[in-house]
């Protein structure tokens, strides 16, 4: 099973652990971008039953509280089915200056869940908190997300993973190409270079991460953004072409 795994480049350290380690941390539900994980439906007894501000306030505390604690008994790690969303590359890889990780997460399949993008969200409400963390509002569709969703295993604060490709921004800092080229050179995990059109069409370029990465600064523009003379760029597949490829 591959997934896709955005990755800005700050803090660093956190994109070498991942590297090095083959491994991807697994937040806590509180920890993520979107404010109503686990919420969905999660409406305070009294405010649709008419009674005093006070006891609406009450309940809404108490459901607050509850909340909290049922979503801190879970973590979840998070994936795209898909690396050609340039949404995706501009919100979770620092404007498309970051990393996709393809990854292979075979050996987990059974545990990961789609993300269900609903509208009607009432019919959630029944539901714990920790049993809505596979649902989200259909404003996130976009993400085409899977999740892997833990729920009282305080060991899965890490999910080992089979690193497939790493994809690099044409937009990537020059100051992070070295680290990034250095450890996959060291780790012997492929490189690509992700490019997209002016039409929103991802093409992915073998990148020969065997190459001193010294005799790569000649590859690089004016202004320090990456760019990828053919002879450099190796490629295969349909989305892979054999092309002179300049960013």
């Amino acid at each position: 099973m591959i997934l896709y795994k955005f990755m800005g480049l700050t803090p660093f350290e956190r994109v070498a652990d991942a590297l090095l380690g083959r491994r991807l941390y697994c937040p806590m539900p509180r920890e993520l971008n979107d404010p109503f994980e686990g919420m969905l439906g999660n409406h305070a007894e009294g405010a649709e039953a008419g009674k005093p501000l006070d006891d609406q306030l009450r309940a809404g505390i108490k459901n607050m509280l509850y909340t909290d604690q049922d979503l801190d008994r879970a973590r979840v790690c998070c994936f795209s089915e898909s690396p050609q969303s340039m949404q995706m590359w501009s919100y979770y890889t620092g404007g498309h200056k970051g990393i996709c990780l393809e990854v292979d997460v075979s050996e987990f399949a059974s545990k990961i869940t789609k993300v269900k993008y609903v509208d009607d969200t009432e019919s959630l409400r029944s539901m714990r908190p920790v049993d809505r963390l596979p649902y989200k509002h259909s404003t996130w569709q976009h993400e085409q997300e899977f999740r892997l969703i833990t729920i009282d295993e305080p060991s899965r604060e890490w999910l080992p993973i089979v690193i497939k490709a790493v994809l690099i921004s044409t937009s990537m800092d020059l100051s992070f190409i070295l680290p990034i080229h250095e450890l996959c050179r060291h780790l012997m995990l492929p490189i690509e270079i992700a490019s997209f059109s002016t039409h929103g069409k991802l093409t992915r370029f073998l990148w020969n991460s065997s190459v001193p990465f010294y005799s790569r600064l000649a590859c690089t523009g004016p202004s320090g953004a990456l760019s990828i003379p053919a002879q450099h760029a190796a490629a295969t597949g349909d989305e892979r072409p054999q092309a002179d490829a300049r960013a």
